[in-house]
């Protein structure tokens, strides 16, 4: 009997290639449901902590909202630092916002994003000085922390907008509840005299999909 395929075979393979693909091909007219949930407005807070004194030695803070093309973004410039061991925490809570999944239906596939760009070269180039950043998903009835999108990463120098994420938290979230987005920078100084630093970061949202 001889190696090659008969006729017969072949056409039993292409039938069963052809029903294989009908399985796995996607309907037609199938779509994509995706929601975005990106808060409009942001509050800034600041905490010091360490040697430094309120209002006199701890490095002066700005934050500010600015709107810009091609989107607004959220600033805070730290001044410069007095060469007093402090810690400056910076904290940006959005407003809140209900979480209806995607579309409307229930989805597995729930994405916590920002942009970020930051100028802190200075900053970090002195032994013993930090700059971090989190972005977590609160809630809006008790502010407890629900996901951490990123956890107290290296605010490293970014010229350009620099995409963060996406963080996976569908587990995190529930249809019908209220959530608040929170952005926060801590930065950490020793006894040096130094330049201070600047964060900026936009689009911080929550993309559901399904």
């Amino acid at each position: 009997m001889g190696n090659g395929s008969s006729p017969r075979r072949i056409a039993a393979a292409a039938t069963i290639a052809a029903a294989c693909a009908l399985v796995i091909a996607p309907a037609a007219g199938a779509k994509t449901l995706r929601t975005g949930y990106k808060p409009t407005s942001y509050t800034p807070s600041v905490k010091h902590t360490g040697l430094c004194l309120e209002s006199l030695t701890c490095p002066a803070v700005s934050n500010s909202s600015v709107s810009a093309k091609p989107g607004n973004y959220q600033h805070t410039q730290l001044g410069s630092l007095l060469g007093v061991g402090a810690t400056t925490v910076v904290t940006w809570t959005s407003g809140p916002f209900t979480y209806t999944g995607a579309e409307g239906k229930r989805s597995r596939d729930v994405r916590l994003v920002m942009r970020r760009r930051a100028d802190t070269g200075s900053l970090l180039d002195v032994a013993g000085n930090t700059a971090t950043y989190s972005l977590n998903l609160v809630s809006a009835r008790t502010g407890n922390t629900v996901a951490e999108g990123v956890h107290n990463a290296q605010n490293s120098p970014a010229a350009n907008w620099t995409r963060t994420g996406p963080a996976q938290v569908a587990g995190a979230v529930r249809k019908g509840r209220s959530y608040k987005i929170e952005v926060q920078y801590t930065f950490t100084n020793g006894a040096q005299v130094i330049p201070g630093a600047t964060s900026d970061f936009k689009k911080a949202r929550l993309v559901a999909r399904r």
